[in-house]
């Protein structure tokens, strides 16, 4: 008896009969399906890779044609600007670092520790204006401290602040603003639909076209919420009335020092 795949998945029909026939296809299509997933799995993690790659980089970048213009008029910038140059070289090196672990183990291992929330927020704040003409400004307690993952909440911070600019007008501002309970970035942008609140989230999903110019891998707000979960905080959409969205990254357990 010949067997017969399809086209379009590459699995092999099923005969009721004769049995080890029936049984060897099964066990094919199982493989299949497996080789299937983990091509989808190895392309997926390619495409994480270099959206979290890019901002460090672009700042980098950034900062590095900085120096070129302005080192002999301002050489008071030369030290900050290489002082941020070895951050985002470190940060670029810990991205790889869990990039590599979660493609070998599926989890990473995140500590806590105890930093005052507006610390963050100003590195986060230095990092987007440098390239930006939207002003960010920050808006809570400066005494107030959390006890989180650092690097995963700047991982979460960046990716809402990065899509805040990218769907607002040019020179209008972003606010951050946070309590013991949440941080919310406020954007003056084109705003996101109800339909589409639930969807945003979705890999590789991405606003509506015809309400923007924007291109991207629709993979940013994913890795942000996969990065939520591992600091047990949730984030959800709201609108920011009369243009814009709110973005609210919830902490599920407050852990303030």
């Amino acid at each position: 008896m010949a067997f017969e795949a399809s086209q379009d998945s590459g699995l092999l029909e099923v005969p009721e009969a004769p049995v080890e026939v029936r049984e060897l296809a099964i066990n094919f299509n199982e493989l299949v399906k497996s080789l299937q997933e983990k091509i989808e799995s190895e392309k997926e993690f390619a495409s994480n890779l270099s959206h979290e790659l890019r901002t460090p980089v672009m700042a980098i970048s950034g900062y590095i044609s900085l120096l070129k213009r302005r080192r002999e008029e301002h050489p008071e910038i030369v030290e900050k600007s290489l002082n941020y140059l070895e951050q985002e070289s470190e940060r670029l090196k810990k991205l790889i670092e869990d990039f590599l672990t979660l493609s070998r183990k599926g989890q990473i291992d995140y500590q806590e520790e105890i930093f005052t929330t507006k610390s963050l927020l100003l590195e986060i704040k230095s990092s987007f204006e440098i390239d930006s003409s939207n002003k960010i400004e920050i808006e809570g307690d400066d005494n107030l401290h959390i006890k989180t993952n650092r690097f995963a909440l700047r991982e979460i911070l960046n990716i809402l602040v990065e899509n805040a600019i990218k769907y607002s007008p040019k020179s209008s501002m972003v606010l951050i603003k946070y309590d013991k309970k949440e941080i919310q970035v406020i954007d003056q942008g084109i705003g996101i639909s109800d339909n589409e609140k639930a969807k945003v989230f979705n890999r590789f999903y991405q606003v509506e076209k015809s309400r923007t110019n924007h291109t991207g891998n629709g993979i940013g707000l994913a890795i942000a919420q996969q990065y939520a979960q591992i600091i047990n905080a949730e984030i959800y959409i709201s609108d920011n009335l009369p243009n814009g969205t709110i973005f609210h990254l919830s902490f599920k357990n407050v852990n303030e020092k």
